[in-house]
C-alpha cells in the first residue's frame, strides 16, 4: 500500500498549476459623480416661470442602500406586504432551489478532485470435481483506490466553474429579492393611486348627479334650459363610463399583488394601503459607478458567469493535454475471513495509465475555441448589464427631478382648477355665467385632480426605481 501514496502524493505535488487563464475583471468605462450630480445644475440652468416644484428626495452620495429601504415610505401596510411576499413568493423559491442545486454542484466536482476509494467484498460456495468433500467456501475482499492526479488542473477548472456558478445563483437570488421588493412596491402604489382616483370620481360622480338633479328641478320650475340638462347628463354618462375602467385597472394589480404574495387572488387580505399613507423620503442614497459594480446582484451574477466561462477555457486546454490515472488494490482471498488479508491469498496491485488523443478531428481544438467564445460572449454580457445599471441610475435621478417639477405644476393645475369649478358654480347661481363654463370647469377639476393623483404615484413609484436600481440592499439572505 506504501508506494500507492507515494504515488498519489508525487501526483499531486505536480498538479500545482491549472491550464487556461486565471480570471481578471475585465475594464468597464467609468461614469464619474459630476454625471449624476449634474441633473439639478441643469434644470436650474433655465429659470422660467414653472410653478415651484413639490418637495423631492435630497440625493446623498455615497450612502448604502437599507436592506429594509421599504421602510423609508413609513407605511406599515407596505412593510407587512413586502414581508409576506418574502416568505411566499414563488419566483424566490425557484431561486433558491436553483442557489442550493448550484451550491450541491459545486461539491460535486470539488469532491472529484479527492481519490475515489471503493470496497469490495463477497462469498462463494463452490466445488471442484466430484464428491462431497471437494466442496468449499471461497471469500474475497479488496479496497480499490483510483485516482486523477489532474496534472493540468482540468477538474479544478471544472470546480471552479462550478463555484462561480453557485456564486451566479446566489446573486440571481439577491436580484429576485431586489426585483420583488421593488414590484410589490410599485405595484402597491400603483393600486393605491388607482383608489385615489376612483373615489376622486365616485366624488365627481356625485356632485354631478347633485347638479343634475338640481338642473332637472329649474327645468320643472321654468328657471332651466334642456340643453343644460342634456350637456350635464352627457358629462355624467362619460364619467360614470370612464369608472369601470379605473376599477379594473385597480383589480388588476391587487390581483398582481396576490401574485407576489404567493397566493391566489382570492385569498389576499384586504389590507388596503392609501396614496396619503406613504410618506416621500427626504434622502436617497446615490452610489458611485464603482461601487455599484459590487452592490447591484444582477452585476455580480453576470461576472460570476464569467468567471465560469474562463475556468470553461481551462477545462477545454486541459483536455489538449495527456491525462494521468493511478489506480491500486490491496486484497485477498481465503476459506475463512479471519485470513483474507493473511495468507498466501494476499495480494497488491498499483497501476498507471496515461492517456493522448492522436487525432479527433479536431474536437478538443474546437471545444476550446468555442470556449474562448463563450467567454467573450459572457464578457459582453458583464459589459452590458454594468452600463445598462450606470444608466438606470442616471435615468431615475433626471426622472426624480422631473417629477417634482410635474407634480408642482399637477397640484397648482388642480388646486387651480377646484377654484375655477367653485367660482363658475356660484357664478351660475348667479346668473352671470352660463352653464358650458360650469361644466368645462367642473370636468378639468376632477381630470387636474387624478392628474395631481397619477403624478405623486409617479414620484413615489420612481423613488422605488432609484433605490432598485441601487441594488436593492441587496445582502446574502
Amino acid at each position: 500500500m506504501r508506494p500507492l501514496l507515494i504515488a498519489l502524493l508525487a501526483s499531486a505535488a505536480l498538479s500545482a498549476c491549472a491550464a487556461g487563464p486565471d480570471y481578471r475583471r475585465p475594464a468597464l468605462p467609468q461614469a464619474d459623480a459630476p454625471d449624476y450630480r449634474r441633473v439639478q445644475a441643469e434644470l436650474n440652468a433655465a429659470p422660467d416661470a414653472r410653478p415651484a416644484p413639490a418637495a423631492s428626495p435630497a440625493p446623498v452620495m455615497n450612502q448604502a442602500v437599507s436592506a429594509d429601504w421599504w421602510t423609508t415610505f413609513q407605511s406599515p401596510v407596505l412593510n407587512r406586504l413586502i414581508e409576506a411576499a418574502h416568505k411566499a413568493n414563488p419566483t424566490v423559491e425557484a431561486a433558491t432551489a436553483a442557489l442550493r442545486q448550484a451550491q450541491e454542484q459545486a461539491r460535486v466536482e470539488t469532491g472529484a478532485l479527492w481519490p475515489q476509494v471503493g470496497l469490495t467484498a463477497g462469498g462463494a460456495r463452490q466445488r471442484d470435481g466430484a464428491g462431497a468433500r471437494n466442496v468449499y467456501t471461497l471469500y474475497n475482499a479488496s479496497v480499490g483506490v483510483a485516482y486523477d492526479p489532474d496534472l493540468f488542473g482540468g477538474q479544478r477548472r471544472r470546480g471552479e466553474g462550478a463555484r462561480a456558478e453557485a456564486e451566479a445563483r446566489a446573486f440571481e437570488l439577491g436580484a429576485a429579492y431586489a426585483a420583488l421588493d421593488a414590484n410589490v412596491a410599485t405595484t402597491a402604489i400603483q393600486a393605491a393611486a388607482l383608489r385615489r382616483q376612483i373615489t376622486l370620481s365616485d366624488e365627481a360622480i356625485a356632485a354631478q348627479q347633485r347638479l343634475l338633479s338640481i338642473l332637472k328641478d329649474r327645468l320643472q320650475v321654468g328657471e332651466g334650459s334642456p340643453s343644460d340638462v342634456a350637456q350635464q347628463e352627457a358629462l355624467l354618462a362619460q364619467t360614470q363610463a370612464d369608472a369601470p375602467a379605473l376599477a379594473k385597472a385597480l383589480a388588476e394589480r391587487r390581483n398582481q399583488l396576490a401574485v407576489y404574495l404567493g397566493r391566489a387572488p382570492r385569498d389576499l387580505d384586504d389590507d388596503v394601503l392609501a396614496l396619503e399613507d406613504l410618506h416621500l423620503p427626504q434622502q436617497v442614497p446615490v452610489s458611485l459607478p464603482a461601487t455599484l459594480l459590487e452592490q447591484r446582484p444582477d452585476i455580480r451574477a453576470a461576472e460570476a458567469r464569467l468567471k465560469a466561462a474562463n475556468a470553461e477555457i481551462g477545462v477545454a486546454t486541459a483536455a489538449l493535454l495527456p491525462q494521468v490515472l493511478i489506480s491500486g488494490a490491496y486484497g485477498g482471498n481465503a476459506g475463512k475471513v479471519s485470513q483474507l488479508f493473511d495468507g498466501p491469498g494476499l495480494a497488491w496491485s498499483l497501476a498507471g495509465a496515461v492517456t493522448q488523443s492522436v487525432f479527433d478531428g479536431g474536437q478538443r481544438r474546437h471545444q476550446r475555441r468555442a470556449a474562448q467564445a463563450g467567454y467573450d460572449e459572457a464578457a459582453a454580457a458583464y459589459r452590458g448589464v454594468a452600463l445598462n445599471a450606470f444608466k438606470d441610475v442616471a435615468d431615475v435621478l433626471y426622472a426624480l427631478d422631473f417629477d417634482a417639477q410635474t407634480l408642482g405644476a399637477r397640484r397648482a393645475a388642480s388646486q387651480a382648477a377646484r377654484r375655477s369649478f367653485d367660482l363658475a358654480q356660484t357664478r351660475y347661481r348667479d346668473g352671470g355665467e352660463g352653464f358650458v363654463t360650469v361644466l368645462t370647469s367642473q370636468d378639468a377639476s376632477l381630470r387636474a385632480q387624478m392628474a395631481e393623483a397619477q403624478a405623486q404615484a409617479q414620484q413615489l413609484a420612481d423613488v422605488v426605481a432609484l433605490y432598485q436600481a441601487l441594488g436593492g440592499g441587496w445582502t446574502p439572505r
